[in-house]
């Protein structure tokens, strides 16, 4: 029964809208645009996201919870709508990532770069 049910829900929630992912690009901009930080603005993101109803993903498609390490780095995250959760499990979106990207200057401050794919 079980098996049924993700294999419905797989079905149904498979892209991401372009106008949405516009949107959600813009706002990310404001906050990561021509700025530098002392942090990773990392929960910044993730609430844009929320007002979305999008969820962050790991590599086993439950919610992320981590941490970024590295003076810089690369991610892409998978990302699904809050209402794909099969327990646990969300069903990712096939057309877009979440890419975050980070550069710790020699002032200690990250110049950050982030949309979605």
């Amino acid at each position: 029964m079980k098996i049924r049910k993700i294999l419905t829900e797989t079905s149904k929630i498979q892209t991401l809208n372009t106008s949405i992912k516009n949107k959600i690009n813009r706002a990310i901009y404001r906050i990561v645009g021509n700025k530098y930080f002392d942090k990773i603005p990392l929960q910044d993101i993730f609430d844009v996201l929320d007002k979305f109803d999008i969820v962050i993903l790991q590599e086993d498609n439950s919610k992320w919870s981590g941490i970024l390490v590295g003076r810089y780095g690369q991610t892409y995250f998978p990302v699904a709508s809050k209402n794909s959760n099969i327990g646990d499990v969300y069903v990712p979106f096939k057309n877009t990532l979440l890419a975050l990207s980070w550069y710790k200057m020699q002032s200690d401050n990250y110049e950050i770069v982030s949309y979605m794919t």
